[in-house]
């Protein structure tokens, strides 16, 4: 296996300088996201001439950020559907307390879009609907986001995702013009067994929690809740 080389990049990003480490068969572009785990970046993938996502996840040496990016990381390589975003690379430069995820890149999020509804409808109408009806485009970002869930939920997995909120629900347009819908961020979901009736009530967005995640006793239903 050949030694994989990295260039370093800094970008301004609310107020703070954020550095990320890059294999060099990546060109960074500039900084799509950012959050309390890490960062988003987009770039340009020279060996398969494409656009992608980078993420860096921060301070994998602290055992909770270890066991969130190691999961995120085990179940995105371990799970393939049209409706969850697809891991395309990792990597972890050495001397550095960061691990890399390298995502397909999608154009935005649910909330990005709930966002351009808010200060620019007309455009928001124009550049999602283009032509269907409000009630057709809902159904069918629906329908793809149940399917993505009925893949995680189903017997030979039973990974809960347990953080479904409008940031990790990715879109993308594709050339007939139509919207792909991707669940993205599986760093909280948790494999749920028979046994196992009491699991964690630790999850990200309150807005979004089921209210029986707050006594530990839950089932698949709170994605469905979310």
């Amino acid at each position: 296996m050949s030694r994989r080389h990295f260039m370093p990049y800094e970008y301004p990003f609310k107020g703070e300088t954020v550095k990320f480490v890059v294999d060099d068969r990546y060109d960074a572009v500039g900084i799509i996201n950012g959050g309390g785990q890490g960062h988003i970046i987009k770039a340009f993938d020279r060996s398969i001439q494409g656009v992608i996502a980078v993420k860096k996840i921060r301070q994998i040496n602290d055992p909770d950020n270890a066991k969130r990016a190691y999961r995120e990381f085990i179940i995105s390589r371990a799970t393939k559907h049209r409706n969850l975003i697809r891991l395309l690379d990792a990597f972890a430069p050495e001397n550095n307390n960061d691990l890399y995820l390298v995502y397909e890149y999608m154009d935005c999020s649910m909330c990005d879009l709930i966002h351009l509804s808010t200060t620019d409808p007309r455009n928001m109408k124009r550049m999602v609907w283009d032509g269907e009806t409000g009630d057709y485009f809902t159904a069918n970002i629906l329908f793809q986001l149940f399917c993505g869930l009925r893949y995680l939920h189903q017997e030979r997995l039973k990974f809960i995702h347990r953080d479904i909120k409008p940031d990790n629900v990715l879109f993308k347009q594709t050339g007939d013009g139509s919207w792909l819908v991707k669940i993205c961020d599986l760093g909280l979901a948790r494999q749920l067994n028979e046994d196992e009736a009491n699991v964690t009530n630790y999850v990200v967005a309150w807005p979004y929690r089921a209210p029986e995640v707050m006594i530990g006793e839950y089932t698949f239903a709170i994605d469905l809740w979310s």
